[in-house]
This record gives structure tokens, C-alpha cells and sequence, in this order.
């Protein structure tokens, strides 16, 4: 059974070395029979911390309603 891997690759540039190497790893992942999701996070909308904790006593990962919402699960 494979593992569910999640790749974030950070760079803004198209045809970054880091994103190179992060599609690579992705295939190789999946042709091995894991499921790999590339996430570019540079395309992505995600706020800092406010420190509001909500986190710890809210029941959600985070109060805000950013790109991060489709990362949680």
C-alpha cells in the first residue's frame, strides 16, 4: 500500500531547480505507487499567524479563510 505524500515547493520562479527537482520526486513517487500532490505555494494565498490561538481552542487548524484551507486535509 502506498503513503499519501505531499510536496510543497516554494518557488516563484517557473523552471525553478527546486521545483525541477520536486516534480521529479513526484513522478518517482507515483510511478512507485504512492500518490504525490505537488503544491506550488508561491500561487497560493496564505496569511501569517496572528497568534489569536483559536487554533488550540477553536477545533479548526486556523481561523483563516486562506489557500491554506485546501492543505489541511
Amino acid at each position: 500500500m502506498g503513503k499519501n505524500i505531499l510536496i510543497l515547493a516554494g518557488s516563484p520562479r517557473p523552471g525553478a531547480n527546486s521545483l525541477i527537482m520536486a516534480e521529479a520526486f513526484a513522478k518517482a513517487a507515483q510511478k512507485n505507487g504512492h500518490a504525490a500532490t505537488l503544491v506550488k505555494t508561491a500561487q497560493l494565498r496564505v496569511g501569517g499567524c496572528r497568534a489569536c490561538e483559536k487554533c488550540w481552542t477553536g477545533g479548526k487548524p486556523c481561523i483563516q479563510q486562506d489557500d491554506m484551507q485546501k492543505l489541511y486535509p
